[in-house]
């Protein structure tokens, strides 16, 4: 977790500097930087070189660094690591768009009360403007929803590579506090999260193509096995059996930002296809709440238009032809 020592240290470094320069200079324990540094160096933010027998730290050119250096530099007379609290970091991720408190609470992982209580402190700052019950950074402060944003995006494939590090993995989605990942087989996933400890492997499941096969519908082939990782353990999924525990809301949810990040929109076929089997069992009403969660309501409410209305399509998207549908309905004997 990024907090106040570690933007502190990322806003020390503008040189190369050793750990015991560093800890004089913020009076810091050694021992406590070099703890730092390394999570820091993990993340992809500084990196390290050899001089002799000492290891000296600089920041790297990742997108993150750069937007903090435009506030740092740009509003000296603001302490960013005493603003930037980790709430305050999950809920900025998402103001980089006119936003109501209660989408806020939806999106992001803090508490509705602690989501009022960032955008009291922002305002109060000046940092946020108010327009019909909504927020939005105003403009000197932009970078600082792209801060949150990119750094949210290195702590989720840092993360991803650390618990799978033998195969090539990518990031396909990400908000504040989940991502959904693309990795190898499925049976080296499971694998691989065997080896956790039962309270962070029930913080993964398998989503897309491969749940959507463990129920029911089989598909010629798959590109890999897509992963859902999220930091709040679900009470009401304790007791799943791992990997398998999410709701058909959350998968159609998934679906559609696969597909949409993936730019391949055959794929809403195999969404559609899904979407047809469990339409008699899905909450249309926690369908478009989770919809809500991630940010897709306009491209779930388009599915739902065109299964409901046998083919009536509310945008120009890129969906089949009704009769077209039928037919692959049939093939994978889905009745419609």
């Amino acid at each position: 977790m990024i907090g106040q020592p570690h933007l502190r240290l990322l806003q020390e470094l503008g040189q190369p500097q050793s750990p015991s320069e560093l800890a004089e200079k913020l009076e810091y324990s050694l021992k406590h930087v070099s703890e730092v540094l390394s999570e820091l160096e993990e993340l992809g933010l500084i990196k390290s070189k050899e001089r002799g027998r000492h290891k000296l730290y600089d920041t790297t050119e990742v997108n993150a660094v750069g937007e903090y250096r435009k506030l740092t530099t740009r509003h000296p007379n603001i302490d960013f690591p005493e603003l930037l609290t980790p709430s305050s970091l999950h809920v900025i991720y998402h103001l980089d768009k006119r936003r109501s408190a209660d989408t806020l609470t939806k999106l992001s992982k803090p508490s509705r009360a602690t989501v009022y209580r960032v955008l009291k402190k922002l305002r109060n700052r000046g940092i946020l403007t108010q327009e019909d019950s909504k927020y939005v950074i105003r403009k000197p402060y932009e970078p600082l929803s792209e801060f949150a944003q990119e750094l949210a995006m290195l702590k989720h494939v840092s993360k991803v590579k650390k618990t799978f590090p033998s195969g090539k993995v990518y990031v396909v989605w990400n908000n504040d506090y989940e991502n959904i990942s693309l990795l190898k087989s499925e049976i080296e996933v499971k694998n691989q999260i065997d080896n956790l400890r039962p309270d962070e492997a029930r913080k993964y499941y398998l989503t897309g193509l491969n749940e959507i096969q463990n129920r029911g519908l089989k598909f010629m082939t798959t590109p890999g096995t897509y992963l859902f990782y999220t930091e709040e353990e679900r009470e009401e999924d304790q007791q799943q059996s791992t990997l398998h525990g999410l709701s058909q809301e959350d998968l159609v949810c998934h679906m559609t930002l696969i597909h949409k990040r993936m730019d391949k929109p055959v794929g809403q076929r195999y969404t559609l296809l899904y979407l047809a089997k469990v339409q008699d069992d899905i909450n249309r009403e926690d369908l478009r709440e989770r919809a809500i969660h991630y940010d897709i309501s306009n491209e779930v409410d388009n599915l739902l238009t065109y299964i409901e209305k046998k083919g009536v399509k509310k945008a120009e998207i890129d969906l089949p032809t009704w009769g077209e549908f039928k037919g692959l309905a049939k093939e994978y004997e889905v009745d419609i």
